[in-house]
């Protein structure tokens, strides 16, 4: 927080109030005097929108979410973060199945995109695609990208292999895809796509896991992974579903793996799993998808592949499984340039974009 003239003041819902004055009890200790959590509670006079428009001094509001919609609210301009609108580009997948939720969340998104001061996107692809759709002026959009998590991750205590291994019960070697089962991250494909290549290997059954961080039976795809592992049940224990762990172990889990694979077919950034593997040293394969390849200079150093071609996906796993020589120091280096973007290049981005959309053009406070 190198200029002195910032002040925070963060709003948060009151069912999220006391997780984040957890979070955030060393840095508030660090800038008491510049860093302020409030409590907002709609159904409480002294802690809903309208104390908040008429009580707490601000500039420009930062909102994280498309869909909140208490936004609305807001007296003084405020900076919209729009990551992506996957059901846009997955309608047929997505909205047959919750129709009422997402003819509400439209008409969100249409309000919220035309009262904000400004639509960040974190990638072009977002911005060109999203923006199109929302048909936003590229006057109100903005590019800022999301930093590598290099310092979270250097913050963070790894566990010894024998500690992680024990904590999950991974005892073989393993590939690990850290990922919610969400419609569009491709979790069936990647099962079966691993599944095919144990059982085409001779032995190889008796030797490697798939490791996923969630749980299909709580999934929307619990019928659709269900019968592949039926399909496949001479080798369906081979598949590890952990369930949602701690923040705290993912750095871990990344490191003692033999590689990271990301199915995705659509993220609206860069995908974090990319990035947090290859600084635990661990070889990457991914799906070839826009963000990716938007920012990456040579894709070739790493095993990728069409998020719908099974064989493709499946040769990718054997590239990991069997990597080239010298196949993680090539993938570094085209990877480097990415790790040195820090949080605090992000944060200037918004503050000069904070100034750009606030009267008088001299923020001396924001959200």
């Amino acid at each position: 927080m190198a200029n002195e003239r910032l002040t925070l003041r963060l709003v948060v819902d009151k069912l999220n109030a006391q997780n984040v004055e957890q979070l955030l009890h060393r840095i508030k200790s660090r800038y008491s005097a510049r860093l302020f959590t409030y409590e907002c509670d709609p159904f409480n006079p002294r802690k809903n929108l309208n104390w908040v428009n008429q009580h707490l001094q601000v500039d420009a509001w930062l909102v994280p979410y498309v869909g909140l919609e208490l936004a609305l609210e807001l007296k003084q301009p405020f900076i919209l973060c729009l990551h992506d609108l996957v059901h846009e580009h997955f309608r047929s997948v997505y909205v047959p199945r919750f129709p009422d939720y997402f003819s509400r969340f439209d008409k969100t998104v249409q309000s919220m995109t035309k009262e904000a001061a400004a639509v960040v996107f974190s990638s072009n692809f977002t911005r060109t695609n999203e923006g199109r759709l929302l048909q936003l002026p590229d006057s109100k959009t903005e590019m800022i990208r999301l930093a590598a998590p290099t310092e979270e991750y250097e913050q963070m205590q790894i566990l010894d292999e024998a500690t992680l291994r024990h904590r999950y019960r991974l005892s073989r070697p393993y590939l690990v895809y850290p990922s919610a089962i969400r419609l569009h991250k491709n979790h069936p494909r990647l099962i079966e796509a691993f599944l095919r290549y144990l059982r085409s290997q001779t032995g190889c059954a008796a030797t490697y896991h798939l490791v996923l961080t969630d749980h299909y039976m709580n999934s929307p795809l619990k019928s659709e992974i269900s019968s592949l592992l039926r399909v496949y049940r001479d080798v369906a224990n081979h598949v590890i579903f952990v369930g949602r762990i701690p923040a705290s172990d993912l750095p871990s889990l990344f490191k003692y793996a033999v590689g990271t694979v990301v199915p995705t077919l659509f993220e609206g950034s860069f995908p974090f799993q990319i990035l947090e593997s290859l600084l635990m040293d661990t070889p990457v394969a991914f799906s070839r998808i826009e963000p990716i390849q938007e920012l990456l200079a040579d894709i070739s150093v790493f095993p990728s592949f069409d998020p719908c071609d099974l064989d493709e996906m499946e040769h990718s796993i054997a590239d990991l499984f069997h990597p080239q020589p010298a196949l993680f120091e090539r993938q570094q280096a085209v990877i480097k340039p990415l790790l040195t973007r820090t949080w605090v290049h992000v944060a200037k981005e918004y503050l000069a974009l904070a100034a750009r959309v606030t009267p008088g053009n001299s923020p001396n406070h924001s959200d």
